[in-house]
């Protein structure tokens, strides 16, 4: 288990913070990383090209489609925004058992679409939309479609759960907001009606993906992991 494994990788804080509140001591011998989850990063030109302040909004859900991930309550929020808002499309991407029930949801609403990508085309994918949504209601680590949304110079909205609160400070290069309807609905309203602040997070998110979540840095910390188990 956890304890008798000497060398231990995790890739958020949200685990060890809850282990370190439930054990009286750490074990001496046990070493542990945190290294982050990693995503393609656009280039510079890329997200360069992004027009924030577009009167049409673009807004992204980019999970697997079950209810802890956040269908529910990224479903009512959208109609809510709808009704509310003549310049926004939401797009939801991915597959899953909630899938039947989101589409009955939406009914015929011609300003929703599904669509399913492979993983290469995360970046396209993301930089075809404004805003990108991560609503997860319970378990996160380090959120790859938050991470992804970031890479791409989107502004993000998403739930303090897990480890997306490693990633995330909430103002800077993302919102983040409880996971209930209510609060989600003003995140994402709060970015609708404010280009500037779209702008804003989305290039600190870029800032931010370009120096923790890319490969060249998982891959250079991975490598000191694997040399201190190897040669100490």
């Amino acid at each position: 288990n956890f304890e008798n494994c000497q060398n231990t990788v995790c890739v958020d804080y949200n685990f060890l913070n809850w282990y370190r509140t439930t054990v009286t001591k750490e074990p001496e011998h046990h070493r542990i990383w945190v290294i982050p989850n990693f995503s393609p990063i656009a280039t510079h030109e890329q997200v360069k090209r992004r027009d924030y302040k577009n009167k049409e909004i673009n807004i992204l859900f980019a999970r697997r489609f079950v209810q802890m991930r956040g269908t529910r309550i990224m479903a009512e929020s959208a109609l809510e925004l709808l009704k509310r808002h003549s310049n926004i499309r939401f797009t939801f991407a991915g597959e899953g058992p909630d899938e039947g029930w989101l589409r009955n949801a939406f009914g015929s609403e011609s300003r929703v679409r599904f669509m399913k990508y492979e993983p290469d085309k995360t970046l396209s994918v993301h930089l075809d939309h404004d805003i990108a949504v991560v609503p997860s209601i319970a378990s996160e680590g380090t959120s790859l479609s938050v991470a992804e949304a970031m890479a791409s110079g989107c502004s993000v909205v998403a739930t303090a759960v897990g480890g997306v609160t490693n990633m995330i400070i909430s103002g800077y290069n993302g919102l983040l907001v409880l996971p209930k309807t209510i609060s989600l609905v003003e995140g994402l309203e709060e970015l609708i009606i404010n280009p500037d602040l779209r702008e804003k997070l989305g290039r600190k998110a870029y800032e931010t993906a370009k120096e923790a979540f890319s490969m060249e840095q998982w891959q250079s910390s991975w490598k000191l992991v694997l040399q201190k188990v190897a040669y100490e």
